[in-house]
């Protein structure tokens, strides 16, 4: 198990739609878009490429304004509680990765994480 601590504490301020290109590093050199969220807290942004669910509230910008009291992955899931008893938990499981990552995390300060 991780424990997430660059994200506990983090308000989240702001949710948009995401884009990344990837290019396969192969032969082929496949161009893959993938759409995901962007999560804009008051301390980084965390983004979402993989299959996730939300359980306490209807959609992810019903979280705005809530802040993170717990955060870690293990081998399934990453996993952010918040204040309001909500969660976001994004699959890591072999089967659901659209992408090289499933979410990665860039905070103001400090290295980005990448969760593959």
């Amino acid at each position: 198990m991780y424990k997430f601590t660059e994200i506990i504490g983090a308000v989240l301020e702001t949710i948009t739609e995401s884009d990344a290109t990837y290019v396969d590093a192969g032969e082929g050199g496949e161009v893959l878009s993938i759409k995901g969220q962007s999560l804009a807290f008051d301390k980084g942004w965390f983004v979402i490429e993989n299959p996730h669910t939300i359980v306490g509230v209807p959609s992810l910008s019903a979280l705005i304004g809530s802040k993170v009291i717990d955060a870690f992955s293990n081998d399934d899931k990453i996993i952010l509680k918040f204040d309001n008893d909500s969660v976001i938990s994004v699959s890591l499981k072999d089967e659901d990765f659209v992408g090289p990552e499933a979410a990665s995390y860039a905070p103001k300060k400090g290295e980005i994480i990448v969760f593959d």
